[in-house]
């Protein structure tokens, strides 16, 4: 149908069997492109859940897909079309807007959400079990001092949504590991928590460590930052941070002011007390808003960058393969949307 696919030029040799993502012309249409940029899946969730976009999808290693639709509604679907689960996430007892970011590890869902407190708007982490029932709530703010963050008076992601209110950390990334931990990334705290996430642990929701950019709030226990590959270890605004098949950190140093592109970040955290920056994969491009770093086993890192809808393929911190994804809507819809970030899949 017109809109679904984008267009697409491919320099190099990608190595994804697919990429991921919500078609920036056709809203609440999930697809996917290959290597050659071609269309080889769609799946228009608006027809099941009409009038409503995604916020959030996400690639599971049951190989299917889970979407939060508009704010309180969750849909897994198989490849073959077969939606699998259809979860009223409110009626469930989710007590915010969910927004962002959906993860699913060890037989538990992960829905970032935000709500308002004393006009602040605040984000927090919803746990839901394989049937649909909320088995786990955290506040954010536990994770770090409150008292210490000047809010933000202007957010453009919740314009309109909570008038008046202030935005306090803007948190932007979850990542569920099959370990039970829970990685949660923050846009205006240049800061990423790594969490118990598992809700049967007597630790549940407990602070494993933190690693903060160039104006973190102070976390307490935050990692000393290092590199011996950049002498710019301070990064801002980061989006989707998300761990590798060896366990490093990977994240989207998106940057602020455009003075400089944004770049795709490898940290070790191996080492107690320290993070360090072993890889900087450069971007052509600056990159202010939504974006991602994902790596797949044996395969190239993909790093997104949502302003020119590109997808970058490294190897190492060496850039070897792009593609350009150009958004056509019909002339019916509005104008396209970006695309937000490309996940790869693996058949």
């Amino acid at each position: 149908p017109a809109g679904i696919a984008p267009a697409a030029v491919v320099t190099g040799a990608p190595d994804v069997d697919a990429l991921l993502f919500e078609s920036c012309g056709s809203p609440g249409t999930l697809v996917m492109v290959d290597g050659a940029g071609r269309l080889v899946w769609y799946e228009d969730l608006s027809a099941v859940a009409p009038g409503v976009a995604n916020v959030a999808y996400a690639w599971t290693e049951q190989g299917t897909v889970v979407a939060v639709m508009g704010r309180a509604r969750l849909l897994e679907v198989a490849v073959d079309g077969s939606i699998l689960a259809d979860w009223d996430l409110a009626a469930a007892g989710l007590s915010g807007l969910a927004h962002h970011d959906v993860a699913r590890a060890g037989g538990r869902t992960y829905v970032l959400y935000a709500f308002e407190d004393d006009a602040l708007i605040v984000d927090g982490v919803a746990v839901f079990d394989d049937a649909g029932r909320l088995v786990g709530d955290l506040d954010t703010r536990r994770w770090f001092d409150a008292d210490q963050v000047v809010p933000q008076d202007f957010d453009a992601y919740w314009l309109g949504v909570f008038p008046g209110a202030r935005s306090l950390a803007h948190a932007n990334s979850l990542y569920a590991h099959s370990d039970g931990s829970l990685l949660v990334g923050f846009r205006y705290l240049d800061a990423v928590v790594s969490v118990d996430g598992d809700p049967g642990s007597a630790t549940f929701g407990a602070l494993g460590w933190a690693v903060e950019g160039r104006d973190g709030p102070g976390i307490t226990g935050a990692r000393a930052l290092t590199s011996s590959v950049t002498g710019d270890v301070a990064f801002e605004a980061p989006h989707a941070a998300a761990l590798d098949a060896s366990g490093r950190l990977l994240l989207l140093d998106n940057g602020l002011d455009g003075a400089a592109p944004s770049r795709g970040l490898v940290l070790s955290v191996a080492t107690p007390d320290v993070a360090e920056i072993v890889e900087v994969l450069d971007l052509p491009e600056w990159c202010p808003v939504q974006g991602g770093v994902l790596a797949r086993d044996g395969a190239s890192t993909v790093v997104t960058c949502a302003r020119v809808d590109e997808v970058y393929g490294f190897v190492g911190d060496a850039l070897m393969w792009t593609i350009d994804l150009e958004c056509v809507a019909p002339d019916s819809a509005p104008e396209p949307m970006m695309i937000t970030r490309a996940v790869p899949v693996s058949w």
